[in-house]
């Protein structure tokens, strides 16, 4: 999973930012990559994980305490460390860590205390979309985290520095954007414009339990001949894929019926949150003459209005749907993306964007609003 020099300090922030059930392959995987670390010898005092901690006794747990990040694995849970967890587990934290905080330190907290002769390794997993990663009630974007690491760079705080991002669109957070010269090695599961994958949908933790191993950068498993089995499934389908198989799985008729519904439930929100974005393409078309609304809401167009798009994506956020509470709503921000890309003149942005208040308004969308159950 990772090769470092033991002549060498080394330190390591493994940080799974989402939280829930549905998201139990984000914190098995980090739970993994701790094992793996520690096992190789490095100390805790050398390792910061952040995790949100609510998965290893949650209700759905059929063996409370324990997890696993494969079929039939072995406990990933034990020994690790609680560094910074629940509502600790946010971006400014993550990059006060990455400075070195004093305040943090003081506080008796573990911060990235390294210099100049340090390997540091960073292992990233949450959900993504365009020039944005999430943390479980707040969102990172590429800017701010390349500002941090480039900041680490000239206060030497690190000799060598590998980063290994999980997410959705991953890539966007790197490209043309992280220096070539500052000694950082990014790796991203995804391209800029494609979805992550998770594995191993598990009949008995109901839940897709492990990320794609199969694009695994860093695989060490020696069971990896297994991955051969499974099917790798795409990280924002990953619901509807669970919901089907219990349902075609099930011989209990309630239990067949109760998943029918949770799966029309769904279906029925991301149908709502399609039509969202539809009317409101369809309402701001006028701004966009030289593009058809079909291109708009299909393409993938290259990010580089990155102040319009987070106009649009912290509007949105602020007064239709939370991010947070609503991760298919990320497979949609490629449409801000693109609605900025024809925004030639600010004081269009500034239409798009009153536009978008108006619209979430005039609707009755509200921010506290969960379209698609967690």
């Amino acid at each position: 999973m990772l090769a470092f020099d033991s002549s060498r300090y080394f330190r390591k922030l493994p940080i799974a930012g989402a939280k829930g059930w549905g998201d139990y392959a984000s914190q098995s995987s980090v739970y993994h990559a701790y094992q793996v670390v520690h096992a190789n010898g490095i100390p805790d005092e050398n390792i910061i994980v952040f995790h949100p901690d609510d998965i290893a006794y949650n209700p759905n747990n059929p063996v409370p305490g324990t997890i696993i990040d494969r079929p039939n694995g072995t406990d990933v849970y034990h020994g690790v460390p609680k560094d910074y967890v629940g509502k600790e587990v946010n971006p400014n934290t993550f990059l006060e860590v990455l400075r070195g905080s004093e305040k943090l330190a003081t506080n008796g907290k573990k911060v990235l205390n390294s210099g100049p002769d340090d390997h540091v390794f960073i292992y990233f997993l949450d959900h993504g979309a365009p020039d944005v990663i999430l943390f479980q009630s707040e969102y990172l974007y590429a800017e701010e985290l390349n500002t941090a690491l480039k900041d680490m760079h000239r206060d030497q705080r690190y000799g060598k520095l590998v980063f290994y991002l999980e997410a959705c669109e991953s890539g966007s957070m790197f490209d043309k954007l992280l220096p070539n010269n500052i000694n950082i090695y990014a790796i991203s599961s995804s391209k800029p414009t494609q979805n992550s994958g998770k594995m191993f949908d598990d009949k008995k933790y109901k839940t897709m339990i492990g990320y794609n191993k199969k694009s695994n950068k860093i695989q060490t498993d020696p069971d990896i001949d297994m991955l051969k089995d499974w099917d790798v499934v795409d990280n924002r389908e990953a619901p509807v894929y669970v919901l089907r198989n219990l349902i075609e799985n099930s011989d209990d008729l309630v239990e067949k019926q109760k998943y029918t519904e949770e799966l029309e439930t769904i279906l029925k929100g991301r149908e709502y949150v399609d039509n969202v974005f539809n009317e409101y393409v369809n309402s701001i078309q006028h701004l966009m003459p030289n593009i058809a609304t079909n291109a708009i809401l299909h393409t993938k167009q290259e990010l580089n209005n990155r102040h319009c798009y987070r106009q649009l994506v912290d509007t949105f956020h602020q007064n239709c749907f939370n991010l947070n509470q609503n991760p298919y709503v990320l497979s949609k921000l490629q449409i801000f993306v693109n609605i900025c890309e024809q925004m030639l003149d600010s004081s269009d942005a500034d239409i798009a964007v009153n536009r978008l208040i108006q619209h979430c308004d005039r609707n009755g969308y509200k921010n506290d609003q969960q379209v698609e159950p967690g």
